[in-house]
């Protein structure tokens, strides 16, 4: 192409053969080179919403997918892009430890991103980027908090940000305040996880539904990309082919897929199945759509500083399924301010359709501290009775998943906690090469509400098919006076049992 600076010659490949631009020979003007592929475009289409005096507020872009999918080569890209639209800016960029961030991020933005002749200074030793424009970037790793503190930025970038600790990203929003930025936007890169990335952005967009029962939580700054590997057409074409041999399931779907519903270790690895709108209410059920005619039951975690937690559930008799309709999850409360709401659980299941209430066994053991009775006898002071549940780890986790695997356990989407810490409950962490024996037991960490979830399960039948109620129709009666002739007839047809229903 012809240089758009002096119109005197043709643009042509820099000696050092950098990716990024072409530079023009005649008076040295540079062109960037960077054109995103269909689905990376709209990264970099991203408009801020204004505040009421028409500044721009700071918006969050995040990136995630597979590997190969380009999106840390897009959100860096953007990056750079507005640095060079904001001179006498300050930018940062993190990752999980420096040496992450010297192979990863900042191997890409010299070598891909960042055009040499526009680079005025780079200290090492101090991690100090300064381009030609006099926007200094700087680059310190996540696990360096006291440099992290120092910052104010106009421009942040996150590298693995599923490596990274929540608190640094609430930690850097705080400071995001740079005035020489005029749009000040923060970049979050990662491969799908299960983790705080999830909760915070890739679910997100569902909460933009008003009737989302996190919709008070939905951030409008947020805008969410997640892509699959097979998007990017500059990937060898047996790319996919060779990294999906040997792998398991999960793998796939995470690191080829981009699936935040799949991850290492998942104790329930069909946990993405069980979320369900609630039922609407009609005539014969109750405010949560459960037909009054179905079995109730719930089922109780107790916890001091961790949070209790009482699940309603009901039994679908015709279909043979268990469906969680209601949660109540609150920690750092006595006994006393949890029975109001323990009352209201009792008090709205129909008449005679309870069919139990249990709670963890260790309710009869743990004391309160202030007069020595067990938690369970101070239930039991208000009229509250549970029977202790089964605490079999093992079984418990081999029924849950059952239930979950034959598609007999959903559970309404209304119960944001239940559904939160069923996807998060994880083995502890075995890498693909690992060659001891996993670990048995699941991490014990933010289990109360998958804790009570056993406690009913195990109170259940295994085989789900037990839970239909099939009515059959009564054998003929007959009049209490037989006839004579009848009487032989009689005797044949009814001779084993005449109560038989059979």
């Amino acid at each position: 192409m012809q240089c758009l600076n002096c119109y005197s010659a043709d643009m042509v490949t820099p000696l050092n053969d950098h990716p990024s631009y072409i530079v023009c020979p005649a008076c040295g003007a540079i062109e960037l080179v960077y054109e995103p592929q269909d689905y990376q475009a709209p990264v970099h289409k991203v408009e801020p919403h204004r505040n009421p005096d028409g500044t721009a507020k700071t918006c969050i872009i995040f990136t995630a997918g597979g590997y190969g999918s380009g999106k840390s080569k897009a959100s860096l890209e953007d990056f750079f892009l507005n640095c060079l639209e904001n001179p006498g800016g300050t930018g940062l960029v993190t990752a999980p430890t420096l040496q992450l961030l010297k192979r990863t991020t900042l191997k890409t933005l010299f070598r891909e991103i960042i055009p040499p002749p526009l680079i005025r200074s780079y200290n090492k030793t101090d991690g100090e980027i300064v381009l030609e424009n006099g926007f200094v970037i700087y680059t310190i790793p996540s696990d360096d908090e006291e440099k992290l503190r120092s910052i104010n930025a106009g421009l942040v970038h996150m590298e693995e940000a599923s490596g990274i600790d929540r608190s640094i990203y609430d930690q850097l929003l705080t400071r995001m305040r740079d005035p020489f930025v005029r749009e000040r936007k923060m970049y979050v890169c990662t491969n799908p996880d299960i983790g705080w990335v999830k909760e915070v952005f890739a679910d997100n967009p569902k909460r933009a539904d008003p009737k989302h029962p996190e919709h008070d939580m939905y951030n409008a700054s947020i805008f969410v990309f997640i892509w699959e590997t097979a998007l990017n057409k500059h990937l060898p074409p047996d790319f996919i082919e060779i990294n999906s041999k040997g792998k398991p399931e999960w793998w796939i779907k995470r690191y080829l897929k981009g699936s935040f519903e799949h991850s290492e270790g998942m104790v329930y690895p069909n946990a993405y199945k069980v979320g369900i709108s609630p039922l609407e209410p009609k005539p014969g059920t109750d405010v949560y759509g459960i037909p009054l005619a179905w079995e109730r039951f719930l089922t109780h975690d107790h916890g001091l500083r961790n949070p209790t937690a009482l699940l309603s559930g009901a039994i679908d008799p015709e279909k043979g399924v268990v469906i969680i309709y209601r949660e109540y999850y609150q920690p750092g409360r006595t006994v006393p301010e949890h029975v109001p709401h323990f009352e209201e659980r009792f008090d709205e299941i129909p008449h005679g359709r309870l069919r139990f209430a249990v709670q963890d066994p260790a309710c009869r053991n743990k004391t309160d501290p202030v007069n020595g009775k067990s938690v369970q006898g101070l239930y039991q002071e208000y009229g509250l009775f549970f029977e202790p549940g089964n605490n079999s780890i093992d079984a418990g986790l081999l029924r849950v998943n059952s239930y979950i695997n034959r598609g007999c356990l959903f559970i309404y989407n209304t119960c944001v906690n239940t559904l939160k810490e069923m996807y998060n409950y994880k083995w502890p962490e075995v890498t693909l090469d690992d060659p001891k024996n996993p670990d048995e037991k699941p991490v014990k960490k933010n289990d109360h509400a998958m804790d009570a979830l056993r406690y009913a399960l195990m109170k259940l039948p295994d085989d789900p098919e037990l839970l239909k109620t099939v009515a059959a129709d009564p054998p003929k009666r007959y009049n209490n006076v037989i006839l004579h002739d009848q009487e032989e007839d009689f005797e044949e047809d009814f001779a084993d049992d005449f109560l038989s229903y059979v």
